[in-house]
């Protein structure tokens, strides 16, 4: 049964291109946020933790380390058939990759979020959320607002299927607001004890368009797709993962390229429903043309959890 259900979602991956992100069913380390409100009702009770990373990214000239970025804490409550989980970023100081220069430049970013999730009879649920971002780069601050529902179905025992969109609205200062859907879906299969062992896949896509309000950088979000395909097993409280994410920007002046990033992590740890430690590796290669430059980051996450 095993070894059907992994090809079957292998298949499932090889064949739709459109999947994209981490949407239908949370992860099994309880730390990781999910990207659909409606996820949220599948998690395993209450649970509170963090995460943050520490890397590098290379090119041909230069070497840029970071110390601690993308630091993170998350709440989940879930005292009955309603989950409310609450995730924020903090010291959020990274290096960005200017494919024209071949040079990192210096960028802030933030982000808080709050699901609300409602589940039905343990078959289906409904959620709603809200999000805010901000992106510092070179003097251009990009602050986003949105907010968005969500819809999930557990069909079986444990195959998963979600879809959402979020209604984003954009501000940059002096010029015109941008306003776009953003549209998520996924796949997934859970099974097991997260107390124990548990095997869980997942295939998900996601889906910008392109808003253009003017002819410079300010005035134009670009359209971007992401595929992520996940995979976990939780082998007698060891957590062993594998998680293979493809983000593709799409040009939309004409002194730019399309642009790829692919994203391979390794992860490996100890989970038990009161308490959980996983450490992550990333590498990541990300190219425009010709130019290119590679990532490497280390990840550790620490959960607590309540039934």
């Amino acid at each position: 049964m095993f070894i059907r259900t992994f090809a079957f979602f292998c298949l499932v991956t090889l064949l739709s291109s459109n999947l994209w992100a981490q949407v239908a069913v949370p992860s099994i380390d309880p730390v990781e946020p999910v990207l659909v409100p409606a996820a949220s009702s599948w998690r395993m009770g209450t649970s509170v933790g963090g995460g943050g990373n520490y890397g590098s990214q290379t090119d041909k000239d230069q070497k840029v380390i970071e110390h601690q970025f993308d630091n993170y804490g998350i709440l989940v409550f879930q005292p009955t058939h309603v989950t409310t989980e609450l995730y924020a970023t903090f010291d959020d100081n990274q290096a960005q990759w200017d494919s024209t220069s071949d040079l990192f430049y210096p960028y802030k970013h933030q982000e808080q979020r709050l699901n609300l999730a409602v589940r039905g009879e343990g078959r289906v649920s409904v959620g709603l959320g809200a999000v805010r971002r901000s992106w510092d780069n070179r003097g251009l601050l990009r602050q986003h607002k949105g907010f968005g529902g969500s819809f999930g179905v557990r069909i079986g025992d444990g195959m998963y299927l979600a879809a959402g969109m979020n209604r984003i609205t954009e501000e940059v200062a002096e010029h015109e607001d941008k306003q776009w859907n953003e549209f998520l879906a996924g796949i997934g299969f859970a099974y097991g004890d997260p107390d124990s062992s548990m095997f869980r896949f997942e295939a998900s896509m996601a889906r910008v368009p392109e808003v253009i309000k003017g002819t410079v950088l300010a005035d134009i979000n670009q359209a971007q797709t992401e595929q992520v395909t996940d995979l976990e097993i939780l082998l007698y409280r060891i957590l062993f993962s594998a998680k293979n994410k493809v983000t593709k920007t799409l040009a939309t002046l004409p002194d730019q390229a399309d642009q790829e990033l692919t994203q391979v992590r390794y992860g490996f740890g100890y989970r038990r429903l009161g308490f959980s430690w996983i450490f992550y590796q990333t590498r990541g290669v990300e190219g425009q043309g010709d130019n290119k430059h590679e990532q490497l980051y280390y990840k550790t996450t620490v959960g607590f959890g309540f039934l």
